[in-house]
């Protein structure tokens, strides 16, 4: 009787009438009503909620074209850059004997300028001599 009297206190409020004198077919009339109201209800939530995933994929699906998209960008310039890299290691190669002759040409002139420095220092000294034997002594008799 305790069931009773709420299905028909659900299904008074609900049409506006007092629940007692109903009969139980007007009951289950209501409640079969209210039950399919409220499928209803949950199946358009569980309907939303879906969309709401679906639409989460697609905008994940896009985003991972477009990082694939700008992956295979940065793919090509990878690429492109070993490409440069190895030129310069081939220019670098062709230029190690060119760089080791300056380096070579600059020992060299190191020693010529040693060279120089003692030829100057003796040029000088020969000078010197020269012009003590050129140069007549003054003379000492006057």
């Amino acid at each position: 009787s305790g069931g009773g009297s709420s299905g028909a206190t659900a299904g008074g409020g609900r049409k506006g009438g007092g629940g007692k004198g109903k009969r139980p077919e007007d009951a289950r009339v209501d409640l079969h009503v209210l039950a399919e109201d409220a499928f209803g209800k949950v199946s358009a939530a569980v309907k939303g909620e879906l969309q709401v995933v679906s639409n989460e994929y697609q905008v994940l699906g896009r985003m991972n074209a477009a990082a694939a998209v700008k992956y295979g960008e940065m793919g090509e310039v990878v690429a492109g850059l070993g490409v440069f890299m190895h030129s310069l290691r081939q220019k670098d190669e062709s230029l190690a004997p060119f760089l080791a002759q300056l380096e070579d040409i600059d020992a060299q002139v190191a020693t010529l300028e040693g060279v120089v420095a003692a030829l100057d220092k003796h040029t000088g000294a020969l000078e010197g001599r020269f012009k003590r034997l050129v140069t007549p002594p003054e003379d000492t008799w006057g």
